[in-house]
């Protein structure tokens, strides 16, 4: 998938800086982008963007719910991992689907339930 589609100018140019939104409580924070990887059990719940660094604030599953944790994750790296696996398997998507009301908290309580979100 082409890195527009993943990551769209439009929902991008929406998003909170990391700063303003970092020392938000959980319940506040929108996840307006959810990008997973479709033949792995990754999953980054996006919630705020650095354009300058090209850098995200997320909470991320990277397979086991117990370890999901916020940090950040490089829009590039993201797209260099992708890049580099077959063009035959399907890796990075966008959840076309996800709701971008839904609350960091309301992933956060999902996820660590094992609930699929």
């Amino acid at each position: 998938m082409s890195p527009e589609k993943i990551f769209p100018k439009k929902i991008l140019d929406a998003m909170p800086s990391i700063e303003t939104s970092v020392d938000m409580s959980s319940d506040k924070v929108k996840v307006p982008l959810k990008v997973f990887n479709a033949a792995g059990g990754q999953t980054w719940y996006l919630t705020a963007y650095d354009p300058e660094d090209r850098i995200f604030w997320c909470y991320a599953n990277l397979g086991n719910p117990m370890f999901a944790e916020c940090g950040t994750v490089s829009q590039d790296e993201m797209l260099d991992n992708d890049a580099q696996l077959s063009p035959l398997i399907l890796m990075l998507e966008r959840d076309f689907y996800w709701n971008p009301d839904t609350t960091l908290q309301e992933v956060i309580d999902k996820v660590q339930n094992g609930v699929h979100v």
